[in-house]
């Protein structure tokens, strides 16, 4: 039971952690670059590495990763502030990859990690980041849709932002396989 709990802790830590820098290193990469943070149109864009966390924390833990990923986005929030930013809009962020994981789940297709899986299966993550990346942007739509600028609703804002969320996703699934295969090497 003990064991169950510290493994819990120290799993909420990790994914609150990791999308918190993944956050931070997009406003840093944001600012060294010299483009406008403030609106998170620039970088965020093209890149967005918060979106991957957010489907690989669902990919291992299911929906018990909703509550390490909305803290991360609260930290985020106070940390990085800009215009539109706030609790519903965190709420959207931090539930989209478990619905969109659910959704899966309830069509019968489990995309979730299971004991013994040999190999990331990445088309599905990527299908399932595609999702979660559409409840996003619809959710966050609908939040901003009293004081959004215009330009948000844009089918070009619209691609932007799948484009980075998936790129996003893609680093991520790349960085894991290389630290998988590290791991296996160091192993055998």
């Amino acid at each position: 039971m003990l064991t169950t709990l510290l493994s819990g802790i120290r799993a909420w830590g990790l994914v609150i952690a990791a999308f918190t820098m993944s956050y931070g290193a997009l406003k840093a990469a944001t600012i060294s670059l010299n483009l406008e943070y403030q609106t998170n149109y620039g970088l965020g864009l093209i890149l967005f590495l918060p979106h991957g966390i957010r489907v690989f924390a669902t990919y291992f833990m299911g929906f018990r990763a909703l509550p390490p990923l909305l803290i991360g986005q609260l930290i985020c929030l106070q940390l990085y502030p800009h215009p539109g930013s706030s609790l519903a809009m965190c709420l959207a962020g931090a539930s989209c990859a478990p619905l969109a994981f659910e959704m899966f789940r309830q069509a019968g297709l489990n995309p979730y990690y299971s004991k013994g899986t040999q190999s990331l299966n990445w088309q599905v993550l990527l299908l399932v980041g595609f999702i979660a990346s559409l409840i996003n942007d619809i959710g966050s739509r609908l939040i901003l849709s009293v004081e959004a600028p215009a330009a948000l609703f844009s089918p070009s804002y619209f691609l932007f932002v799948m484009i980075g969320d998936i790129t996003g996703l893609m680093v991520c699934i790349v960085i894991f396989q290389i630290a998988v295969h590290q791991l296996q090497a160091k192993i055998h």
